[in-house]
């Protein structure tokens, strides 16, 4: 398997104030990953600031994934393959910490589907991630199963709003005007957005 590549994108304060140790950081990436960094200075202050967004696409399906980490038949879940990534953010942030820097999104994307998962609270993608990772393969092949759909891309987490109207609606945590007034580490568990392809055809 070819290394996976990944790009972090985030936005900077309007005097460009950057990570130190950024160059460290970068390096130890590159011995796993093929890394891209798109920084850029906001024109205003406000919300945002030092939060990545990161994309990591790789070359094979999601199933043949799982089937390259079998070792004596224990097979490895995805986390393993990105704990280094977490591992060596979590570094960079420590030394950062007066930039308040947190991970704001990581995009998963296989050549049979995308994966989103969204950070509900500062620090809680890097403290989820790993079961949050563990619960998807744990689970894939039981949701296409029910669904008799392939699934196309997997949100997590997202979450039912009740309106005034008695309708209900179906969203990720909103960046402006949120509503819900707390989030905890329970929520990547309970309720996931599946888009599907066509459907399966029956043998």
């Amino acid at each position: 398997m070819n290394k996976p590549q990944v790009s972090i994108d985030y936005w900077m304060d309007p005097e460009g104030i950057d990570f130190q140790d950024l160059d460290d950081f970068s390096t130890n990436l590159q011995i796993d990953y093929l890394t891209h960094f798109n920084q850029q200075k906001t024109d205003a202050l406000g919300g945002g600031l030092y939060e990545f967004e990161v994309k990591v696409v790789n070359d094979l399906t999601l199933d043949q994934l799982l089937k390259s980490y079998l070792e004596d038949g224990v097979k490895i879940v995805i986390s393993l393959y990105l704990r280094p990534f977490i591992k060596t953010i979590k570094s960079l942030f420590e030394k950062n910490e007066n930039l308040e820097p947190d991970l704001k999104q990581i995009n998963l994307k296989f050549n049979d589907c995308d994966i989103y998962v969204y950070s509900l609270y500062r620090g809680s993608l890097i403290e989820n991630f790993e079961s949050v990772a563990s619960s998807i393969i744990e689970h894939h092949d039981q949701i296409s199963k029910l669904i008799n759909k392939k699934i196309k891309s997997l949100y997590i987490p997202i979450f039912k709003i009740e309106k005034e109207n008695g309708k209900s609606e179906f969203r990720a945590k909103l960046d402006v005007d949120e509503t819900i007034e707390e989030f905890h580490s329970i929520d990547y568990f309970k309720l996931w957005g599946i888009r599907t392809k066509k459907k399966i055809p029956n043998s």
